[in-house]
């Protein structure tokens, strides 16, 4: 909403938006970040069975279950190293934001920052 002469209502420090950073908890900062896994409530629905393919056989249901099984397992081990990959890019990005917000703050002037 707009109320005519009141242009300068929201222009100061207290309306100013605002990031807010939480790092992730690390114990071990060289170690790599092991991929993060869903938690299931009912993992017995929803883990295969033995007898249940973990994919749909292609060829109109003609692929034979051994290789049903083997892509399905070609497709875990892409996926995780994938995934991987992703947390990577990821933890360098929230880094170098970091890094960024630090340096900014670090060069703003105590007169910039209201003291």
């Amino acid at each position: 909403m707009f109320i005519k002469g009141d242009t300068e209502a929201h222009h100061g420090l207290e309306h100013q938006g605002v990031y807010i950073y939480k790092p992730a908890r690390s114990s071990k900062a060289n170690e790599p970040q092991q991929p993060k896994r869903r938690k299931l409530a009912h993992l017995s629905e929803t883990t295969p069975r033995d007898d249940e393919l973990p994919f749909v056989p292609l060829l109109d249901g003609k692929e034979s279950s051994s290789l049903v099984k083997r892509r399905h397992d070609a497709f875990t081990d892409f996926w995780s190293v994938q995934s991987q990959r992703i947390q990577e890019i990821l933890s360098e990005l929230d880094s170098k934001a970091v890094k960024d917000l630090a340096d900014f703050i670090n060069q703003a002037g105590p007169e910039r920052r209201g003291f």
